[in-house]
């Protein structure tokens, strides 16, 4: 049995896989703003399992998958518009915390993926 797709349609499936990683982490992301205690449990548990597939997603497009970087991109706006709208309630929120280091670690390893495919292919770093 074959998990993966065949190598030429894989950047579409990723492509794919962004676009629902995207909407259960804003869904996730709400949740966990909007809920209480089992609520914000679950939120990160949705998320955690949202960033895996984040991260195969980004594995699937060969580290070409810079629309990817979109995705958490929008997350950090939903987590700065909640900061921005109730600072004093966030900023002592363990969910809000969470999820935004989530969301950092999901971009530095966005980064470091495309450091590795440069200096693989032999391209210089900036």
């Amino acid at each position: 049995m074959k998990i993966l797709p065949p190598r030429e349609e894989q950047p579409r499936v990723a492509a794919w896989m962004f676009v629902l990683a995207w909407l259960f982490g804003g869904v996730a992301l709400m949740i966990g703003f909007d809920g209480g205690a089992v609520e914000e449990t679950c939120a990160i548990l949705i998320l955690c399992l949202v960033c895996a597939l984040w991260l195969w997603a980004l594995k699937l497009s060969w580290g070409k998958g810079e629309g990817g970087l979109v995705v958490p991109a929008f997350w950090l706006i939903i987590l700065a518009i909640a900061a921005l709208g109730d600072f004093h309630h966030y900023v002592k929120d363990v969910f809000f915390w969470i999820a935004a280091a989530m969301t950092c670690c999901l971009i530095a390893s966005f980064f470091m993926l495309q450091r590795r495919s440069k200096l693989r292919h032999g391209g210089g770093i900036i």
